[in-house]
């Protein structure tokens, strides 16, 4: 008996530089034989199709990808704002509902997304999120999923924010020499 192809529901944090990496990576573990179900938020598909000129039911990002027989499909779920709200002036309205609000509907998209009848129900699901949020292992522990927590920056950002309070207790953050 084949074993079933894994699952991977992928889970962007709203920002460019976080987003292609996990596009690249979707594409990497569809080309491994996973199926991918891509989530994005309507915001930065909309900000995608304005970039693309084109009306956002008309914007795929993979598109091509499928084309050439990968098995990734594209999803777009509410970060709770509508699609004019300024989130860049409104940072700590919109980052409080990222933390509180948003997992409530990640929730809801992973529940149906495992109920898909194109899915064999032995399909082993596993969470890959971005680093920066802070629920994804609560939700993949209450749906029996792997979760993977996934670094999309530069190591040497992993590194300076791992060894923040080190640098601030040896001086040097804050560094306030700059007139030398």
């Amino acid at each position: 008996m084949a074993h079933p192809k894994p699952h991977a529901i992928v889970i962007p944090y709203p920002y460019q530089g976080h987003v292609t990496p996990m596009i690249n990576l979707s594409i990497k573990l569809a080309s491994r034989g996973f199926t991918i179900t891509f989530v994005q938020t309507e915001f930065i598909h909309h900000f995608i199709s304005k970039a693309q000129n084109l009306p956002a039911a008309d914007v795929d990002i993979f598109v091509e990808a499928r084309k050439s027989g990968l098995d990734i499909r594209y999803k777009t779920i509410s970060d709770g704002f509508p699609v004019e709200f300024d989130r860049y002036l409104n940072f700590d309205e919109y980052w409080e509902s990222m933390f509180w609000d948003f997992p409530l509907r990640v929730d809801e998209i992973l529940v149906r997304t495992m109920k898909d009848d194109e899915l064999p129900e032995t399909s082993p699901f596993l969470l890959i999120a971005d680093t920066f949020y802070t629920w994804p292992a609560t939700i993949a522990k209450k749906h029996n999923m792997v979760n993977v927590s996934l670094w999309t920056e530069p190591a040497i950002v992993f590194s300076l924010n791992y060894h923040l309070e080190l640098l601030r207790q040896n001086g040097h953050v804050p560094y306030n020499d700059l007139d030398s």
